[in-house]
């Protein structure tokens, strides 16, 4: 190179000399195009220069520079010409892990020291991921740094132990960390950072699995339970599977080590053969059987059904039934058919040798039938002789016409009463069928009730709030329920006729003549079903102040004073129905008349209902027949004094003759038994609440739709009941009873009832 440059400069001078440049002057390199030589040559022996920064330069005896060895390690500084420093640029090296880069000036100058990576001699820079003697752990491997900054695997530490960069051997402990296993007690176990196993922890209701490392399912192993009568057991996977069936001849026990037990499948119903239910308990074992009473025992609905037993007879005004299989009343034999009167206690089921209702005359005697045999009734005397069974007046042939019901008579030419055709949709009037509709017919006309009246004669009454149903307005006990009242099953529960007033005698004594207007008067007395729905509603249900109240008697009205005598709650009411002595409101049948009800409770009821207690006057005036001053509610002619089972329900003693659950459904004697204008049970059944306060006197003064309302201990009760004799059954017998009371002994408890009056 030194000689190169040699030739260069003397190649120079000689160009310069051409262009009359001396190469002593300054700028003449300019000229030339050579920077970096002196063509003059060098000023003297001691001079010295660096050609670059890697050559020194010293001037030699012929005044020219000439080169020296190139600089190792070093680089030439200008100012001295000779070689200086502790490296040549681009050197790099590391000091520890600090990169390190040389200068110009030949001096090595730090960068940034190197954190986890590693420093690069060869690049001078930090370089990799990892710092050297560095070592951590991947998974469960060791891993160190390598030389390049690079996680280098060094040891794998399986599943047995737990890989630690910072112990010596690299892994430690008994387990892998994060490895889960399950102990023999069901319980997750893990294996901690430091290779030690974690307190279990157990997994109650779950199945403990390894392979998911996880509480599983929803029962553990070893359990066991029934579903329904099957036996199961818990599988791997924490699910119920079946382990086997009991069937219907044991009872599923998942604690027993058989997995079935006792004699029968729990919850299993059957019926004995005295009528009961009986249930299969928890232990497989039958348990007590429940007698069905007067219902019938069910198998297939596991229930007492009907109203009902089995093998029981009874007498349908004249018509034997025996108890079908659904509990139910089903006609066996007509004794009406055969001239004999039913009694299901007989073996036959009819008897003697006559029916109910017959009546006849035996050597111009009347005669009726009374239990199966002919009764002998006292002689026509004076004017009358016997007709039909009845004494009668004689009258004068082919001119002399009378009613009997509906039924125009005529004088024969015998000059006795021979009946006509009875009047269809018309009203027998002086013998004639005359108008448009027949006494006691009832419809709707719109939201109008219509009745007819004694000339034949539809007739509007009170327009009806809601809804108006066969003639009549109903209650709203009504509303939801099905039509199954009466004999037939058919009629609506509520159906509330028309009595038509008149004047008559208050309990047949013609010191008390009695007018009355018109008023309704339930046909059934309030059944189980309609108090229900009173009970549901209360104590929303019960009157406010002057509720009940008759339309013509000031002052008759709900009173604030007896809110005290009503029940606090729903459920105190519900537990005086069932707590009195043989209620009906849990003998299972909702058309049974409802009884125990207190004076007081049976007023909310009437008033919630829309209604209100009849009068002694009023209740008594239906049950006479009005003026006709009937015996019975059924009598007819007026003074009949026939009575029989068939008629009503009454001389039950609860012991011998027949039970309390003998206590039919409203209307089941109907209509042999009804009153003059329909309604039914008026005698019998159930005593009867009305309004007024009982005294042992009736007043004197004529009665204008009068009640009695001064102050006093009893109030009044009419009709007799279900365990009378047949004495309180007539029309002129009065009672009365503690208004407070509806369980008591000798206080009427368990035959107290009531039905509602209305306006008409």
């Amino acid at each position: 190179m030194s000689k190169l440059r040699a030739r260069y400069a003397r190649a120079g001078v000689a160009v310069a000399a051409m262009f009359g440049c001396s190469a002593a002057l300054l700028g003449c390199n300019s000229v030339l195009g050579i920077e970096d030589f002196d063509v003059a040559g060098c000023p003297s022996a001691s001079a010295r220069r660096c050609l670059d920064s890697n050559t020194p330069q010293v001037c030699g005896p012929n005044g020219t520079w000439e080169s020296q060895p190139d600089c190792v390690e070093q680089v030439c500084d200008n100012a001295s010409g000779t070689c200086v420093g502790e490296c040549a640029p681009p050197a790099t090296q590391c000091a520890g892990d600090v990169p390190q880069v040389c200068s110009n000036a030949g001096r090595w100058e730090s960068r940034q020291r190197c954190d986890n990576q590693t420093c690069s001699k060869e690049l001078g820079a930090c370089i990799g991921v990892c710092a050297p003697a560095q070592k951590h752990c991947q998974g469960n491997t060791l891993q160190h740094c390598d030389a390049n900054g690079q996680w280098e695997d060094e040891r794998s530490c399986s599943d047995e132990r737990t890989c630690n960069a910072t112990d010596a051997d690299g892994c430690v402990g008994e387990c892998k960390a994060g490895l889960k296993q399950c102990t023999d007690d069901n319980a997750l176990q893990e294996c901690g950072t430091d290779g030690q196993w974690r307190d279990p922890k157990p997994c109650g209701e779950k199945t403990c699995s390894e392979e998911l490392g996880a509480c599983i399912g929803i029962c553990a192993p070893t359990q066991k339970h029934c579903q329904g009568n099957t036996l199961q057991h818990c599988d791997a996977n924490g699910q119920w599977e079946d382990e086997r069936s009991c069937s219907d001849e044991r009872t599923c026990n998942a604690t027993d080590a058989d997995g079935c037990v006792g004699e029968c499948k729990a919850g299993l119903k059957q019926c004995t053969d005295d009528n009961a239910l009986q249930e299969c308990g928890m232990d497989g074992q039958w348990q007590p059987p429940h007698p069905c009473g007067e219902q019938t025992c069910s198998k297939e609905l596991g229930l007492c059904i009907g109203i009902c037993a089995p093998t029981q007879k009874h007498c349908q005004r004249n018509t034997l039934q025996h108890c079908d299989a659904n509990g139910q009343w089903e006609d066996e034999r007509s004794c009406s058919d055969e001239r004999q009167t039913c009694d299901d206690a007989d073996a036959d089921g009819c008897v003697g040798a006559c029916a109910p209702e017959q009546k006849r005359c035996a050597g111009g005697v009347p005669q009726q039938c009374e239990k199966g045999a002919w009764a002998t009734l006292p002689a026509c005397g004076g004017p009358t002789h016997c007709y039909g069974g009845d004494c009668v007046v004689s009258c004068a042939p082919g001119s002399d016409v009378w009613c009997f019901g509906n039924t125009p008579h005529m004088c024969n030419i015998s000059g006795n009463w021979a009946a006509g055709t009875t009047c269809e949709s018309k009203t027998c009037i002086e013998g004639v069928c005359e108008g448009e509709c027949a006494l006691r017919d009832a419809r709707c006309s719109g939201n109008t009730p219509q009745t007819c009246d004694e000339r034949g004669r539809w007739k509007d009454r009170t327009e009806c709030e809601s809804s108006c149903e066969a003639g009549s307005c109903p209650g709203r006990s009504c509303e939801g329920l099905p039509l199954n009242c009466g004999p037939e099953r058919n009629e609506s529960c509520c159906l509330s006729p028309v009595v038509l007033g008149g004047r008559y005698h208050r309990f047949d004594d013609r010191n008390h003549p009695a007018t009355v207007s018109d008023f309704r008067l339930d046909r059934f007395e309030v059944t189980v079903g309609r108090f229900r729905k009173f009970v549901e509603m209360y104590p929303a249900s019960r009157p406010a102040e002057g509720a009940g109240a008759h339309p013509l008697i000031a002052g008759s009205g709900w009173q604030m004073d007896w809110d005290s005598e009503l029940p606090a709650d729903r459920e105190t009411l519900e537990a005086d129905m069932a707590w009195c002595r043989r209620p009906t409101w849990s003998m299972g049948s909702e058309n049974r008349p409802m009884n125990c009800l207190t004076w007081y409770t049976a007023f909310a009821f009437c008033a919630w209902d829309g209604g209100r207690l009849p009068t002694e006057a009023e209740w008594n005036y239906a049950a006479a027949g009005g003026g006709e001053q009937r015996t019975y509610p059924w009598s007819t002619p007026p003074s009949s004094t026939t009575l029989d089972s068939s008629y009503a329900l009454y001389n039950c003693d609860g012991w011998t003759s027949c039970q309390y659950f003998s206590i039919e459904n409203v209307g089941s004697k109907s209509p042999i038994g009804d009153g003059k204008w329909g309604q039914s049970d008026l005698a019998g059944s159930m005593w009867e609440w009305n309004l007024d306060t009982f005294s042992d006197h009736l007043a004197d003064t004529d009665c204008n739709n009068c009640a009695n309302l001064s102050p006093g201990v009893d109030r009044g009760l009419l009709g007799g009941s279900w365990n009378t004799s047949g004495s309180p059954l007539r029309s002129s017998t009065r009672s009365h009873g503690n208004p407070r009371n509806h369980d008591v002994e000798g206080n009427f408890g368990s035959n107290v009832g009531v039905r509602c009056a209305r306006t008409p």
